[in-house]
């Protein structure tokens, strides 16, 4: 798969992300709740270009898999 539609869809991602922000703490459960119905969708979107998922756990996990090359 070309890198560049990788990397639009990351780029869409992170400019998701930015438009949902709350304005003060008090705005924060609205923002989770909104997150949360828009989720599914986004992902969605992301794997039709970048594939379902390898692998799912936490960053820190003992299995967490390993770049296939140095910095990448």
């Amino acid at each position: 798969m070309p890198t560049d539609l990788r990397t639009l869809a990351v780029d869409v991602l992170d400019q998701v992300v930015a438009e949902l922000s709350a304005g003060d703490p008090s705005e924060n459960g609205a923002l989770l709740a909104r997150a949360a119905e828009d989720w599914p969708g986004y992902r969605k979107a992301v794997e039709s270009v970048l594939g379902a998922p390898t692998w799912t756990g936490p960053w820190g996990a003992a299995d967490f898999p390993e770049p296939p090359r140095p910095s990448y």
